[in-house]
């Protein structure tokens, strides 16, 4: 999208996302219809709890991954807005407010670490998005790896788990807490043999 219209339609649900199986669309009728599934057992979606608008936002901030050049004719998209280049290639793109540049990172392992930074949370789905790019890109954790990238999975995966039960991260759970909670890493605690000649 190269613009952003007043003429857009939104429409906003007031109703729990975590209660929505998923968001489709048919025309059957020769009319454009959204369909709403929620999960089983959920509450029905009420008429009060749907608005609509005819408004466009932009983004505080956008971000582009690698050349813009790629995008042909929608490349402009760069001359309006708030842009973060994130490239694998040292380059100086006038229209970037900022450059992340890493020649050896995934996109998904930079964005892993750049969410919180912001601000965001990762959230269940995020957290799989992010986990299938970084195991596409290291073709399962196999090639172009670095601590960073185990640790971008962990979290991640971390991410994907879902309440309140969850384990916090290590690093931040002090060790009297894990005591007590019974989140004992497993191990052997043998040290790792001595090679021999």
């Amino acid at each position: 999208m190269d613009n952003y219209s007043n003429s857009d339609l939104v429409i906003t649900l007031d109703y729990p996302i975590d209660q929505i199986e998923a968001v489709s669309y048919n025309d059957e009728g020769g009319h454009l219809n959204l369909v709403v599934k929620t999960k089983s057992g959920a509450a029905k979606v009420e008429t009060n709890q749907i608005s609509i608008n005819n408004s466009g936002s932009a983004a505080d901030v956008c971000f582009m991954l690698g050349d813009e050049a790629l995008l042909g004719a929608s490349a402009s998209m760069v001359d309006q807005g708030n842009w973060v280049l994130i490239t694998p290639s040292e380059v100086n793109k006038t229209w970037a407010k900022s450059t992340i540049f890493d020649p050896d990172a995934p996109f998904s392992e930079i964005f892993t670490f750049l969410l919180p930074m912001i601000g965001l949370n990762l959230d269940i789905d995020s957290g799989k998005n992010l986990l299938i790019g970084l195991r596409v890109a290291t073709q399962s954790f196999s090639v172009n790896v670095s601590p960073e990238t185990f640790e971008a999975g962990a979290i991640c995966l971390r991410a994907t788990q879902p309440g309140e039960n969850a384990s916090a991260p290590v690093e931040t759970m002090p060790i009297e807490n894990i005591e007590k909670s019974g989140n004992l890493l497993s191990g052997t605690n043998k040290p790792n043999p001595t090679p021999s000649a």
